[in-house]
């Protein structure tokens, strides 16, 4: 049912059936409501839980980072004379590593705190609030004036092109590595690369994020709502082939909704995590599994 407010058209739509985040800020419910096709009804809403997201990044970022010092302690003791000269760049190595895993602690629960999951009968899809305007709500009663902005389709082609160089340069690096511990071995080098190199995997294994298309993240639409910027990344249930949840305590779980053609959409962290696996279940999606 559609109504007049004003010279902006406003759906009324029914409410999310499940809202495990009461706390939910309000222009995220009304977005996701907004984002319904017609006739479509919203069965299942949640968000991510932000704290949840930290303590799963900083395994990962710990590993890494403690490789990555035990590689440069022993890459100075094979410097032997030239120490001086080595360490300032190995220190300004481990700065920069650490700063960018700071920022991601920092801003990876803040662009939680913008998230919402939602399954309707016909799709799963995420809704992320990417930017804003303004902050000045005053006076704000509902949003309107969605408009496209730009669709990123991301291929197989465009996966394999944006991902291979990095996969590329990792695997070089890997082998000169072995190579070197090879031929001169030392404890903290082979330790360091080996710490590196399970961080690396583990981040992998943690967002399933392996160097093949049909893991990649789907296609993802960004609209212009009112003052915010907005994406949306969905995946009709006709097109999903299997998902894996990953159970943690509190009716929490990673879910990872995975599609033939259209990529696979990750739930990272989700609240209220049995009611979408059940309603997921109601679609009995070919090897579908429960890990």
């Amino acid at each position: 049912m559609e109504h007049w407010q004003g010279k902006h058209l406003h759906r009324i739509v029914p409410p999310c059936v499940v809202v495990r985040k009461k706390n939910m800020i309000p222009e995220l419910k009304e977005l996701v409501e907004n984002e319904l096709k017609p006739g479509e009804k919203l069965i299942w809403c949640t968000q991510p839980d932000a704290d949840r997201f930290i303590a799963s990044i900083v395994p990962a970022s710990v590993v890494w980072l403690s490789g990555l010092f035990l590689f440069c302690v022993g890459v100075m003791g094979q410097a032997g004379d030239r120490q001086t000269s080595v360490l300032p760049g190995l220190i300004g190595l481990l700065v920069l590593v650490a700063i960018i895993g700071i920022l991601e602690i920092i801003f990876v629960p803040l662009r939680a705190k913008q998230t919402a999951y939602a399954l309707t009968e016909q799709r799963a899809f995420i809704l992320t609030i990417r930017s804003r305007f303004t902050h000045d709500e005053s006076g704000r009663t509902h949003l309107f004036g969605k408009s496209l902005i730009s669709e990123q389709k991301n291929s197989p082609m465009q996966f394999y092109l944006s991902n291979l160089p990095a996969q590329l340069i990792f695997a070089f690096l890997a082998v000169d590595v072995g190579i070197t511990i090879i031929r001169r071995f030392d404890v903290f080098v082979a330790l360091g690369f080996a710490f590196v190199v399970a961080g690396w995997l583990l981040h992998w294994y943690q967002d399933l994020r392996l160097p093949l298309a049909r893991f990649r993240d789907p296609a993802r639409s960004t609209f212009n709502v009112s003052d915010l910027i907005v994406s949306i990344e969905d995946i009709d249930y006709s097109k999903i082939t299997s998902f894996q949840v990953r159970r943690g305590k509190n009716d929490h779980a990673d879910i990872f909704i995975m599609s033939a053609n259209d990529g696979m959409l990750r739930l990272k962290c989700a609240t209220n995590a049995n009611a979408a696996i059940a309603e997921l279940d109601k679609r009995k999606p070919p090897k579908a599994s429960n890990t």
